[in-house]
Parts: C-alpha cells; structure tokens; sequence
C-alpha cells in the first residue's frame, strides 16, 4: 500500500469499495441516465463493447475507451443538430463550431483506432450444452451435490449424470419421431 494512500473503507471486508460509475450502476455522477444525450452514450457505449467482443471480452482499458467513444458520439451527433438547424435557416455554422466538430471526431477516430477497427465475434465455444446447464440447475434447486445423479433413466436422458456437456446419441432423438411415439 502506498503511504499516502487512505485505507480501504469497503463496506464490506476484503472487497474494495467502487464507485457507481466503475461499477456499471450509473452512466454519470450528476447527471439522470435518461436524458438524450445520456442515451446516445451509453447506446454507443454499449455497441463498442459489443464490437469488442461483449463484457466478459473487454479489458478495462477497452471499456474507457469505449466510454469515451460514446461521450464524443453523443457530442459530434448533437453539434451535428446544431449545424443541420443553422443550415435548415438558411444560415451558416460558424468556424469555431466546425474546428471544434473535427477536433471531436479526429479524437474519437484515434479511440476507434485504439480498439481496432475490426469486430471480435463474441466467443461461444465455452457456451454451455443444454443439458450441462439443466442439470447443475436442478443440482442447485434440488440442494444436492455434483456427485448425486439428477437425471434419471428416461426418454430424454442417459442416467450416466453426463457433465461433460455432450449429450448420448438417444438423446438427440428429433422431436418428430419422439411425438410420435407419445401418441
């Protein structure tokens, strides 16, 4: 810890204290998350990480680049309001307003930049089998153990207590036959 630093106040022990913004609960310090500006950032927000591979994908630095992404698009698509409200009046948007517009969109394609210009899939390879997540849900309901068999011999499960994610080939009986068969 470092010297000067305050100890840690956590509520609870042994977990660091966040703040409502790091910790996802709140988009902003003062300011009501359904304002439009509000949700154009948190819209982009959340789409970049979703670019980026989805929350479990995303390393912090991605997720304040991607914060800063959505507070310069919700800004360049209010000025560009702004502009389209001038031009509609038959006016003209003043320099200073368009220097600023450049220097905005310049920064938020260095961020893009940052995070790559390419999406990343979000991966499913580790997605759960069907059976694998029924069966630790009926574990967790019924209160048993990993140990005790929760699928019994029947129509639609081997009995063998399978978590390995992969079904037996009698499981995977189509649903057309196996109405069939009911009937």
């Amino acid at each position: 810890m470092l010297e000067n630093s305050p100890p840690d106040r956590s509520p609870v022990a042994g977990r660091p204290a966040r703040s409502r913004i790091t910790n996802g609960t709140a988009l902003l310090p003062t300011v009501d998350g359904r304002s439009l500006w509000a949700r154009l950032m948190r819209d982009t927000c959340r789409a970049v990480i979703q670019h980026c591979g989805g929350d479990s994908a995303i390393s912090e630095l991605e997720r304040m680049t991607a914060r800063r992404i959505g507070a310069l698009e919700a800004e360049l698509i209010h000025m560009e309001d702004k502009f389209a409200t001038i031009r509609a009046a038959g006016g003209e948007p003043d320099a200073g307003s368009l220097d600023l517009y450049q220097r905005l969109a310049n920064s938020q394609r260095r961020c893009c930049e940052s995070i790559g210009w390419q999406r990343r899939p979000k991966d499913l390879t580790m997605a759960p089998h069907l059976r694998h997540y029924l069966d630790a849900r009926a574990v967790a309901d019924a209160g048993l153990t990993g140990d005790q068999n929760v699928t019994g011999p029947g129509p639609t499960s081997s009995g063998t207590g399978n978590r390995t994610g992969e079904a037996p080939e009698h499981d995977l009986v189509p649903l057309e036959s196996s109405r069939s068969d009911a009937e």
